[in-house]
């Protein structure tokens, strides 16, 4: 069905067991570099260190809200606000590992009931 609005895409959705497949595969990675400085600390600073494991976290939350989130939740027309939106993403960004699951559970809920 086309959209009413310019230049609008349809986006696919994404199941709710793919979701959380990809929320467990960005956890590991994220466990596994955390590991990976925990070994390396002898041969690099601890700033360096740091560093990478916060690139990473930030990393995965940015491959998540752009491969999970954007399919996953179609945001209400009004509710779509700019501060809504960027709130909520920014949130769900920067406390990926907590958010996730509750997200993952409120959905499964809904489905459910």
């Amino acid at each position: 069905m086309p959209s009413l609005l310019y230049g609008a895409r349809q986006t696919r959705g994404i199941s709710l067991s793919r979701a959380f497949f990809t929320y467990v595969t960005c956890l590991l990675v994220m466990l596994v570099v955390l590991k990976l400085a925990y070994f390396m600390r002898d041969d690099f600073s601890i700033p360096q260190l740091a560093i990478a494991a916060v690139g990473g976290y930030g990393a995965l939350g940015i491959t998540l809200n752009r491969a999970v989130l954007r399919h996953l939740i179609t945001w209400s027309r009004m509710w779509a606000t700019i501060s809504n939106i960027s709130s909520a993403r920014l949130h769900i960004l920067v406390l990926w590992p907590i958010m996730y699951p509750v997200l993952f559970i409120e959905l499964l809920i809904i489905k459910v009931l």
